[in-house]
């Protein structure tokens, strides 16, 4: 063996392997999706740092929360929150005054925990883990009422807010009225009509002035606050009205300082209850999250999956691709790796990620995308090495890059993991990459550990099929149309169809006879016998499905007839108990004629000759 020098990257930890795989699965588009689906900035924040959990009690409890959540769903929960109040009742704990606006954000907050309290016991029997989450919010009432009881929906101060405050307003309402009167009163002068750029007043540096023309100057005396920019306009404060406008400010400056005073006490009672107001909030943001997971559920037809001993997907769909063909696979003891072979846009990999973001997204509490049949087990870790990962800042080959991931899932994956191998054993030499998948397939079945893998190498089919703890699976081509199927079919291996596709998009035919020759007699072989099955198969399918229709053709005729044969039951009984109503009607009028036991009338008999005349 050739001497190379050891490029061997530091070993990633179990951890970063897992990070790696979401990555790798797109899981974050999944997180953003969740995201979209939520009330809050709480929530979302939440959303958007999901990850999945790997103890059972943990699932079992996020799992519940979920199933919870698409029940009060059909409350019409009205939780919605626009701002994130947390840093702000942290601002107020630490000391921090916090000013109207930010304290009408905080009274939004105790308006949504108050609601997030309220949904929780729309249904408490049929919620209960929902129940106990938000039973334990605090009455926050008070404070919301005080806060909102002196700020109006903007954050401003209500006059009423202190009677301080309701005198030193009108006070500074009448010193601005005085002010600005000694104002009009210029503008309305022949002086003003003369000097003025502007028949109005305005506020420079907190003062009330006039827009005098530059060339003017002399003819207003009062104190120059500014000028425009071309220089042609000053702004003056007459000396006249001066007192005015000092009245107006100092007016000004004590309402400010009752102002200051009042947010101070209001910020003060935020401060005093803002462990029970974090808790809340955080209440908030756990249940808005799990009403986004159902609502997010409803968007793909989400169910829940109980957990498994083994591996058992149904007609999952990818959860990012909208148009996605269900993948249904298994993997049962005593099979613990499956090896997915087929050409290339079969849909291989898209098999191995609907596993694995199925995988990841139960254990994170959300419902998956396939048939309630499904099951699967708790994973420890779910480690993937999906496509081509190579750096050439570090000097990492695409292959190199394949076999440093390999070898830290290895280090890492357990009896109780899900590994997931795409493309296993290429990007190098096809003998020796072959040689290495299949050893490193044999190592994971000899240790139990369920793993999937996709390949194009026929000697880890060959492996499979030999192999007591593998399995084959495939992804095929209509075979007349050479079109993926996207279907996956258990315990048979796929087929290249390189030549079919090659001599089907026009490459010359004595190449592709040619290159038919090249291979070897036994992969012909194998070609033709898994052609010949795969037409079996299709075949048969075909059969099934016109057995199938002409057992649901039978189904129809005899609902049919069945209901047919009621219809004259009924009739007939119909009929029979008309016939013995009129029988019934008849015998009791021949008896009202004659009389009974045959007595004429006046009580003797007749006798057969008084009858006969």
């Amino acid at each position: 063996m050739t001497n190379l020098p050891d490029v061997r990257p530091a070993s990633a930890t179990g951890p970063e392997l897992r990070e790696r795989t979401l990555e790798l699965l797109e899981f974050p588009r999944i997180r953003e999706a969740l995201a979209s689906h939520t009330r809050t900035p709480m929530s979302r924040e939440r959303a958007l740092a999901l990850s999945p959990v790997y103890d059972t009690a943990a699932v079992a409890e996020l799992q519940q929360e979920t199933a919870e959540a698409a029940l009060l769903l059909d409350e019409s929960p009205s939780l919605a929150l626009s701002n994130d109040p947390r840093p702000l009742v942290q601002r107020a704990a630490v000391g921090g005054m916090l000013v109207g606006s930010e304290l009408i954000a905080v009274a939004d907050g105790l308006d949504a925990a108050r609601s997030a309290k309220a949904l929780g016991g729309v249904a408490r029997s049929r919620t209960p883990l929902l129940r106990n989450l938000t039973r334990n919010i605090a009455d926050l009432r008070p404070l919301e009422r005080e806060l909102r009881s002196k700020l109006t929906p903007s954050g401003e101060l209500k006059d009423d807010a202190s009677p301080l405050l309701r005198q030193l307003r009108a006070e500074s309402r009448d010193a601005y009225h005085q002010a600005a009167g000694g104002l009009q009163a210029y503008v309305d002068s022949d002086l003003g009509t003369e000097v003025l750029q502007d028949s109005l007043y305005t506020v420079r540096g907190g003062r009330l002035v006039l827009p005098v023309k530059a060339d003017f100057k002399g003819r207003m005396p009062g104190i120059v606050h500014g000028s425009s920019d071309s220089g042609a306009t000053l702004f003056i404060e007459p000396f006249s009205n001066v007192h005015r406008t000092n009245r107006w400010r100092e007016a000004g400056d004590a309402e400010q300082e009752e102002v200051r005073r009042i947010l101070q006490r209001l910020t003060v009672s935020v401060a005093r209850r803002a462990a029970e107001t974090m808790h809340a909030l955080e209440m908030v943001a756990r249940l808005d999250a799990a009403l986004a997971k159902a609502r997010y559920a409803q968007t793909y037809r989400g169910v829940a999956v109980g957990e498994g001993d083994s591996v058992r997907l149904v007609e999952a769909r990818h959860p990012l691709l909208g148009a996605a063909v269900p993948v249904s696979l298994a993997l049962e003891p005593p099979v613990s790796v499956l090896v997915v072979t087929g050409p290339n846009t079969g849909g291989k990999t898209v098999a191995l990620k609907t596993l694995g973001l199925t995988a990841l997204m139960r254990q994170s509490g959300l419902m998956l995308p396939c048939s309630p049949q499904t099951s699967l087990p708790l994973f420890d870790g779910v480690y993937a090495d999906i496509g081509d990962q190579q750096s050439i800042e570090h000097a990492v080959s695409t292959f190199s890059s394949h076999v440093t991931a390999i070898a830290g899932i290895l280090a890492h994956a357990t009896p109780r993991s899900l590994v997931l191998f795409d493309e296993l054993g290429t990007s190098t030499d096809p003998e020796e990459g072959a040689a290495l998948g299949c050893a490193v397939a044999a190592h994971l079945a000899e240790q139990g550990v369920p793993c999937v893998v996709t390949t194009h190498h026929r000697p880890l089919a060959a492996l499979a099929e030999e192999h007591e703890a593998m399995e084959n699976a495939s992804v095929e081509l209509d075979p007349q149309t050479l079109r993926p199927t996207y279907k996956l079919t258990m315990g048979l291996p796929g087929r290249s169809y390189a030549m079919d596709i090659a001599a089907r998009t026009g490459l010359d035919a004595r190449i592709v006879e040619a290159a038919q020759h090249r291979l070897g007699p036994v992969h012909r072989e194998t070609e033709g016998l898994l052609s010949a099955i795969r037409w079996e198969r299709a075949l048969t399918r075909e059969k099934l499905d016109e057995a199938e229709a002409e057992r649901a053709r039978a189904a129809e005729l005899s609902a049919e007839l069945t209901k047919q044969v009621e219809a004259l039951e009924s009739a007939q009984a119909s009929v029979v108990e008309e016939v013995r109503g009129g029988a019934g009607e008849g015998g009791r009028a021949a008896v009202g004629e004659g009389g009974a036991g045959g007595v004429a009338q006046g009580g003797e008999p007749r006798s057969c000759e008084a009858e006969a005349g």
